[in-house]
């Protein structure tokens, strides 16, 4: 009687080439990388570790300190910058007024100011040259284009500069604009097909993500809100052209004006040369969402008072500590918090301020930052002893150039 073997390859009858060889896998994450690419037939680099040329090379900072610190917290924790980050998607949606293209506009000054170029699509066309170099934007580093065309023919010319790597930074103004060819050439008595622009949206999407990440390029899509019909309970907004950038943005922010009336307005005298603006993160890929904070937005480049700075680089590094909150009645409030202080609003935190305060904040501020005050912010700690009321100075308006009035 022969031996029963034990399994289906085990016996004498077993052959060498039915026995499975064993591959001896390397421990290294770079040979078990190779080992990897071998067995899915893949002989470039499209498969990687992630450590690999997948970390954010750049952000493009907004100039709003607070903005900044919550829309990526994770590496502003670690390098004291933050912002928008360069090979993503980014949506701003909001009501009317909220201040979207304005902070857009912020963005693209910091890129063109630095010789980096600006794709802005002005599907609305509603862009003017004056007033985006008030808001500091170097108009010759800026590429327009106007409004007119099909938003098949935006998508696939955005998609080919994204690719190429030829700008920093694209704003499409708005995604509502974004036409379909079948809406567009359709007459007003015959309607397009149901769902037109979010079907064109959910084919252009991943194709604007993909060239994102070649050009290394921050994408930014401006879009508006509408409101849902017959929704008797839960919030009524939507935005329009589907749920695909929804998906897609890695980034989404809800910018609004601030509830009070009161508190709205950045006064200088009588004329009001600016808004506050309350910014909620509605989704994040780098930090934590639902975060929000109140931000001052000029209407034209200001040269921020000098105490505004240091308020902002202590508020960087966490020596002044603020916290947004919505009251039942739609007003929103920020607190400040410094030593003793804790103030709600940035004015009355400023009225609180001392001589001393402001030093000890500049001091404190100073050794955890990895970089120094400027020239004129030192000249002003310097003569904050010799001024004769200076608390009158520090609590005035930034004195914005050329605004409304001056």
């Amino acid at each position: 009687m022969g031996k029963i073997p034990t399994s289906p390859n085990s016996g004498d009858d077993e052959k060498p080439e039915d026995k499975k060889k064993k591959t001896k896998i390397d421990k290294s994450a770079e040979a078990r990388l190779e080992q990897i690419r071998r067995a899915m037939g893949v002989k470039d680099d499209s498969v990687r570790l992630a450590d690999q040329h997948l970390a954010i090379k750049d952000l493009i900072p907004t100039g709003l300190a607070e903005l900044d610190r919550i829309l990526t917290p994770m590496i502003h924790e670690k390098t004291g910058m933050g912002g928008i980050p360069r090979g993503f998607v980014a949506e701003f949606f909001g009501p009317h007024a909220g201040g979207k293209s304005s902070l857009c506009m912020k963005l693209a000054a910091n890129v063109t100011q630095r010789g980096g170029f600006v794709l802005w699509v002005d599907a609305e066309g509603s862009y003017v040259p004056e007033w985006a170099a008030r808001h500091g934007v170097e108009n010759k580093h800026v590429i327009y284009v106007d409004s007119g065309h099909t938003g098949e023919y935006y998508i696939e010319m955005i998609e080919n500069v994204l690719e190429k790597g030829l700008v920093e930074l694209a704003v499409i103004d708005s995604v509502t604009a974004l036409v379909p060819k079948e809406v567009l050439e359709s007459d007003l008595e015959k309607e397009a097909r149901v769902g037109a622009g979010a079907k064109m949206m959910s084919r252009a999407m991943p194709r604007i993500v993909i060239a994102a990440k070649k050009g290394n390029a921050a994408v930014v899509f401006i879009n508006q809100i509408r409101q849902k019909i017959g929704v008797m309970y839960g919030n009524p907004e939507t935005t329009p052209y589907g749920e695909a950038l929804k998906f897609y943005a890695s980034l989404r922010v809800r910018l609004s004006q601030v509830g009070s009336k009161a508190a709205r307005g950045i006064m200088k005298g009588e004329d009001e040369i600016g808004i506050r603006t309350n910014a909620q993160i509605v989704k994040s890929r780098f930090g934590p969402p639902y975060r929000e904070c109140i931000m001052p937005i000029y209407y034209s480049d200001v040269k921020p008072h000098p105490l505004d700075t240091i308020i902002d680089a202590a508020l960087q590094v966490k020596v002044v500590k603020s916290r947004s909150k919505k009251m039942d009645n739609g007003e929103a409030l920020q607190t400040f918090t410094f030593g003793e202080i804790k103030v709600e609003g940035i004015d009355e935190f400023k009225k609180e301020l001392t001589t001393d305060l402001i030093k000890q904040m500049a001091v404190d501020t100073l050794a955890l930052a990895k970089v120094q005050f400027d020239p004129d912010i030192r000249e002003y700690l310097r003569n904050l002893e010799s001024n004769d009321d200076p608390a009158f100075e520090v609590t005035g308006d930034p004195e914005p150039e050329g605004a409304p009035g001056a």
